[in-house]
């Protein structure tokens, strides 16, 4: 990330899950369009008038595919991922370009909340049993970011 971003320009952000604990932990990246199943990432862009800056909504077909043991990372005490990187769906947030100078403040939430199996399987009846355990393992619940500040210029 950088301090300063452009009128015009996608935001020069980036967002990183980092393995605090002394285990290793197995985490997933963004598998969807966001507010669908978990894991759920938001990513919150409010202007100097605080209001919250809105993305062009994904296109996407609808259909959540399941979740497999290939999609998720292992990260050693210490390690760092990025949610939007490889095997991820992104964020339409990381793709919004702001069309006004000046002072925004950002945060993101990662959601590994929501009952498994139930709010995890996506557009399938069933989750399968390797992919559950790993779930029912990794760090749950709702883990937010630091806020920052990004200065946009003309």
């Amino acid at each position: 990330s950088r301090e300063a971003g452009r009128v015009g320009e996608p935001l020069p952000v980036s967002f990183l899950l980092k393995n605090i604990s002394r285990e290793h932990a197995h985490v997933l990246p963004t598998l969807g369009p966001q507010g669908g199943r978990y894991p759920r990432f938001a990513i919150q862009v409010l202007n100097e008038q605080g209001e919250l800056q809105i993305p062009k909504p994904d296109v996407r077909c609808g259909f959540e595919n399941p979740i497999e043991t290939s999609d998720f990372v292992r990260l050693v005490p210490g390690e760092e991922m990025n949610p939007f990187g490889a095997g991820s769906s992104g964020h339409a947030m990381l793709e919004w370009r702001p069309t006004r100078p000046g002072r925004y403040q950002i945060s993101a939430v990662y959601d590994a909340g929501g009952i498994v199996p139930d709010e995890w399987k996506g557009s399938v009846a069933r989750m399968e049993l390797p992919v559950q355990s790993l779930l029912e393992n990794m760090p749950r619940g709702r883990f937010e970011s630091n806020t920052i500040t990004l200065v946009v210029l003309p």
